[in-house]
């Protein structure tokens, strides 16, 4: 099972939020706004592209960081769309060439 980073962050702002004493309609606004923006994909390309490239990157090197493991985790990040694995797996191994 795949736990999307916007989730954990979700829950952590609420945890904050009810740690700093805020009160509870306050609390549930927030945590409704804030899933509300995951929900409804508010996020920007360059912030999927990052996302999908940190996704990327230990699944890469668990198949050994080859040209082959790009394409897998293309095909991982992509998988009812064969047109993006070529595009979407050149763009992993950039940044894997850039984390190095």
């Amino acid at each position: 099972m795949h736990i999307d980073p916007r989730h954990i962050d979700l829950v952590r702002a609420i945890v904050a939020d009810i740690r700093r004493g805020l009160p509870d309609g306050v609390v549930v606004a927030r945590g409704v706004d804030r899933l509300t923006d995951i929900l409804e994909g508010d996020e920007s390309p360059s912030e999927r592209c990052r996302r999908e490239n940190a996704e990327a990157l230990p699944y890469m090197a668990a198949l050994g960081n080859g040209r082959g493991a790009a394409l897998k985790a293309a095909k991982r990040a992509y998988p009812n769309n064969p047109s993006a694995h070529h595009r979407v797996s050149q763009r992993f191994r950039r940044h894997l060439r850039e984390q190095k």
